[in-house]
């Protein structure tokens, strides 16, 4: 299971994501557990995701992905 502590919108990247996930991928709110996965990954930590088919897991890589800058993060 996510900790719940990984639904928050204050990471340094918050901001960052919202915006690509609006301006890239024309969405503007993630579906559920989306914005957990994408922190948890976002923190570095490990993440198995498992979801039913057409629930958004790409998302849950690409957008970590356009946001990282090498070795850094959004």
């Amino acid at each position: 299971l996510i900790p719940p502590t990984f639904l928050s919108e204050d990471f340094p990247w918050s901001k960052e994501v919202q915006d690509k996930l609006g301006a890239m991928f024309k969405l503007s709110k993630f579906r559920p557990l989306q914005l957990q996965a994408i922190n948890l990954s976002m923190s570095g930590k490990d993440l198995f995701l498992v979801m039913p088919t057409g629930r958004g897991k790409s998302l849950c890589y690409q957008l970590p992905a356009v946001c990282s800058k090498g070795d850094q993060q959004c």
